[in-house]
């Protein structure tokens, strides 16, 4: 039985060297990039939230929680991706309109240094480890911060471009 967050099984060795290779739909959705393989990266909070507005929407979201997919294995506007080749990775962050990591503690955030190269957006939890990476060029989301304020800053960034764009 096919859900709506799997994928169908693919011979990973003839992608790894497209250029090209993004997991998005073409559209003209916004499309979020959630860093999500645990529990502390909040990957629920962000969702959450998201389908309270009434904006359209694509996302995809990296990792394995089991709760997480079993809540909106039946949303088509999210699908869960356990892993990416480098490549898939790295073409799916350049082609996402918002990168979101919203973790209650980091590392180091690297998937944050590489959307920033590339000009994505990104919105962050107020880590301090995601603040040192990105400066001033991120969009922080407080742990205090109520859906409705998630909301209203994707949106801002959809609508006015993000600060690293600008910069």
């Amino acid at each position: 039985q096919k859900t709506a967050y799997e994928i169908p099984k693919r011979d990973w060795s003839s992608d790894v060297c497209s250029s090209d290779l993004s997991f998005f739909n073409p559209g003209n959705k916004p499309k979020f990039l959630v860093i999500g393989h645990s529990k502390n990266k909040n990957a629920s909070r962000f969702i959450g939230a998201i389908t309270q507005s009434q904006q359209d929407f694509e996302a995809i979201v990296i990792g394995e929680d089991k709760e997480f997919i079993e809540k909106y294995k039946y949303d088509l506007r999210i699908r869960n991706i356990e892993w990416l080749t480098e490549e898939g990775y790295l073409s799916t962050i350049e082609n996402a309109d918002l990168l979101v990591m919203l973790s209650d503690y980091e590392g180091f955030g690297l998937p944050v240094a590489e959307a920033l190269r590339v000009g994505t957006p990104c919105l962050i939890s107020d880590d301090p480890a995601l603040i040192e990476v990105a400066g001033d060029d991120a969009n922080i989301i407080y742990k205090s911060d109520e859906s409705s304020v998630i909301i209203d800053k994707t949106l801002d960034v959809l609508e006015k471009g993000n600060l690293a764009k600008n910069s």
